[in-house]
């Protein structure tokens, strides 16, 4: 029988085309023999033959022989493979359709373990990875100082002052552009309401160094922040332009009350910036030179005050300098700078130690491409945990497969010895099998996506709260799904590599001459480490939620000293309204003597810091009597309180008397204010315990005498007038801390108020009563951050819950998977027995 021929005409055009020799007769050959198996198989052979030829042709024509040589030989070998490909992945397919209860098992596997992954990666892309959407992010770096500082701080302790700040704009030859901000809640007022909104202070520099344009309108300029006449104006960020103007256009250009300040809104923010704070996304910004005015408070001083930093300073560097090497370039400049300062009348009374330390401080510049985010410091640890334990659950997949893919591979036993005995190879037939585990895992992943979008929605739950405004999006985007396919495809090789090679080298005679199946030694052997290795890792993970669960357990029920069943706080600050001076003093006072009176109230009291709220105010302090030793500094954490205070929080007073009407006078005292160096603020202080014993060794403390500073010579004006009972400040993971009370009647700063109620019943059902006594006092002035105590104890527990409650649900996600597995291995071989 004459063999089938490709077409003449196809031959005709490959010939004139293809190089004369060797090289050209090789391709001929391989595409004529490709052509009668796809005849022998009843594929349309003529068509492909066709295709190839016209595919061949355009490649060759007008190459030279050698190139054409070489790339013919290269492109016969890759079609071949691809060839080879294509055939196993339909081979694939079409077995495993034979085998759905096995592919619906494995698939279940695989997409648990995969979606797993994806879903906590989504979040670690988007809080840990994910860079500013501004331009070159890469070029960005955080200005930061270290070393012993003399002064006050806001925030971490190594912000700039505003001084330094301009200091180093004026002289430098690194950077192409340098901004600075500084995060704040501010009330805005659109005339129909008050509310709270997370706000930035920025510099005029701070749009155009990022490289950031307006969707509306235009940006903060370098003209619109000058000392002579900062402009009152203000920027809206998109999400909030949208949320509460409705994207209304006529926004631009209106005036709004922020902080009782008029201020025109000039512009809107596009829509992928939030500003540089993640965890607190920027809703309003405003020129940071309207400080004084827009927050007035100890910000009045700021813009002048050396010994102040509160400022976040970034930079962008010049193309071709790296962190270190502007480091190196600054540092001159700023040595120079700290020797300047050094001189001021505001280091009259600091001793030669404090003096040297404060010389030696340096500068560090680091990467900030991400921007600036205590968020992203508190989840590193337990994101990163997280992916650790998803990718045990995800090894146990691949066990549990990779058993399944054993017992099923018993069954084709005689399968792979026929395909050997007729001439195919090892690496064929591992191949082969490969491609099938690969297609697995991919259908897998394909299943896992649409759990991990599910999961990360759920996840994102753990992650929002009250005070914090997540920009956090969990569609899958590109880096989702490519992380997805990367997981699935090696997935896939994990789980299918040891059974591909066990399965493709049976001993032929004997499976051939056996009617039955049979198991060999090392399947056997594999089989069992597979499951012992389900097993001891399902333990681990159950064992790690266990100790999560306990840790968590333990801090919960930790005497935090005081009660936390009965007590509801909230913020109220007049400031917001316009309140200064006495009259927000008189506000505090009729505000706590009316939610007194209330019915199911049994205490109020006001403190400025809130306790379990991560923030802190600490001095250093000096003890009449009692000099400390040679480099030593004695640092209390402080706060400010009212009468009655330490009745709604439960703390009881040790010996003394607690705060009266006797304790007020008006003094110029703020929080974080230099006011403090000079020790004018306040003439008494309570003391707890922690004070007594650690700074007075246990000695009586009512009647000693204290003052702000460990400078020599610091006069101790103020007397302690009782020692109250201990209890936790930031955090009840914390050891209880020396802590010293002053009364904040003796304060002109009465803003920004944490209020506490104790009361005699469900503390949530009193919201009303608080609201409605704030709204007869001051109709527009607003509550936030309204929560119980045991709300607040649980989100600052909130790394601690996260892990506990997500590694508990992933050790059983193990366990089960294992138990699946278990149960798939034994119950398809004793099927097949």
């Amino acid at each position: 029988m004459r063999p089938h021929m490709p077409p003449k005409l196809a031959q005709w055009l490959l010939r004139w085309t293809l190089p004369e020799g060797a090289a050209g007769d090789t391709i001929l050959g391989d595409l004529l023999e490709e052509f009668r198996e796809r005849t022998i198989d009843g594929r349309n052979a003529a068509l492909w033959y066709w295709l190839e030829a016209v595919s061949v042709s355009l490649r060759y024509r007008g190459r030279d022989r050698r190139r054409a040589r070489r790339h013919a030989r290269s492109t016969m070998r890759f079609s071949g493979v691809w060839q080879s490909i294509l055939s196993d992945i339909r081979y694939a397919g079409r077995t495993l359709r034979t085998s759905p209860v096995f592919v619906a098992v494995a698939v279940l596997s695989i997409a648990l373990g995969v979606g797993a992954n994806t879903a906590i990666f989504t979040l670690v892309d988007q809080v840990l990875l994910r860079q500013l959407p501004v331009t070159r992010p890469h070029e960005l770096v955080l200005v930061t100082v270290r070393g012993t500082q003399y002064g006050s701080a806001w925030g971490d302790g190594n912000e700039l002052s505003y001084p330094m700040y301009e200091d180093l704009r004026g002289h430098n030859e690194v950077f192409t552009g340098l901004f600075c901000r500084f995060g704040i809640a501010l009330s805005l007022n659109a005339g129909d309401r008050i509310e709270r909104v997370a706000s930035e202070l920025v510099s005029g520099t701070y749009f155009p160094t990022l490289g950031v344009t307006a969707a509306r309108g235009r940006v903060i300029e370098p003209g619109d922040d000058t000392a002579a006449s900062p402009e009152p104006i203000v920027v809206l960020s998109h999400a909030y332009w949208s949320s509460r103007f409705a994207a209304d256009p006529a926004v631009v250009g209106r005036t709004l009350l922020v902080n009782n300040n008029r201020l025109t809104v000039i512009g809107v923010a596009p829509p992928a910036f939030h500003g540089t704070n993640l965890g607190n996304a920027t809703q309003v910004f405003v020129p940071l030179r309207l400080a004084p005015s827009v927050v007035g408070g100890p910000l009045t001083t700021a813009l002048e005050n050396r010994r102040m930093r509160w400022l976040n300073v970034f930079g962008r560097l010049r193309p071709g300098l790296t962190p270190t090497q502007a480091q190196a370039a600054l540092q001159p400049f700023y040595s120079s700078r700290l020797a300047f300062e050094e001189r001021e009348p505001a280091f009259a009374r600091a001793s030669a130690t404090v003096r040297s330390k404060f010389l030696q401080g340096t500068l560090a510049v680091r990467p900030a491409g991400e921007g600036k985010s205590d968020l992203r410091r508190q989840l590193s640890t337990p994101l990163w945990a997280l992916m650790g334990i998803v990718g045990m659950v995800l090894l146990i997949a691949c066990a549990n497969v990779a058993s399944l893919l054993l017992a099923r591979a018993t069954s084709r036993q005689r399968e792979m010895a026929i395909r050997l005995a007729i001439g195919a190879s090892r690496r064929r037939i591992v191949q082969q099998l490969l491609i099938e585990s690969v297609l697995l895992a991919l259908i897998g992943g394909a299943a896992g996506l649409a759990f991990a979008g599910w999961g990360s929605r759920l996840l994102l739950g753990f992650f929002v709260s009250a005070d914090r405004i997540l920009t956090v999006s969990t569609a899958p985007d590109g880096r989702v799904l490519a992380f997805t396919l990367a997981v699935s495809a090696i997935t896939g090789v994990l789980f299918g590599l040891a059974p591909a090679w066990q399965s493709a080298a049976p001993a032929i005679s004997p499976t051939l001459q056996s009617e039955a199946p049979s198991v060999g030694g090392g399947r056997s052997r594999l089989r069992r480490v597979l499951v012992v290795s389900q097993v001891a890792l399902s333990l681990v993970l159950l064992i790690g939620a266990g100790l999560f669960v306990r840790t968590l357990h333990n801090l919960v029920t930790a005497d935090a000293g005081f009660d936390t069943a009965h007590i509801l706080s909230f913020t109220v600050d007049p400031g917001e309204n316009g309140y200064d001076g006495m009259r927000a003093k008189q506000f505090m006072k009729s505000m706590v003597a009316r939610l007194q009176a209330s019915p199911g109230v049994v205490a109020a009291g006001v403190a400025t810091q809130g306790v379990l709220e991560g923030g802190s105010w600490n001095m250093a302090m000096t003890i009449e009597g009692r000099p400390a030793d040679s480099g030593q500094r004695r640092l209390t954490l402080n706060n400010m309180i009212s009468p009655g205070y330490f009745n709604a929080m439960g703390m009881h007073l040790a010996s003394g008397r607690a705060f009266d009407d006797r304790d007020q006078r008006m003094t110029t005292a703020r929080h974080g204010n230099d006011a403090f160096r000079e020790n004018d603020a306040f003439r008494v202080a309570i003391a707890n315990e922690a004070f007594v014993k650690q700074y007075l060794d246990g000695e009586p403390a009512v009647g000693r005498r204290v003052g702000f500073g460990n400078d020599p010579g610091t006069p101790t004006p103020i007397e302690i007038v009782g020692v109250v009972s201990d209890a936790k400040y930031t955090s009840v993971r914390e050891a209880i801390r020396p802590q010293l009370f002053f009364p904040i009647l003796e304060s002109s700063d009465a803003r920004n108020l944490v209020v506490y109620l104790r009361t005699s019943a469900d503390p949530a059902a009193m919201v009303g009563t608080a609201r409605a006594v704030i709204h007869d006092i001051d109709p527009i002035l607003p509550l936030h951050d309204v929560h119980t105590l045991e709300q607040k104890l649980d989100q600052s527990l909130a790394n601690e819950r996260l892990l506990a409650s997500l590694s508990a649900i992933f050790g059983l996600l193990a366990t089960l998977l294992a138990m699946v597995g278990l149960y798939g291995v034994v119950a398809y071989m004793v099927t097949k027995r």
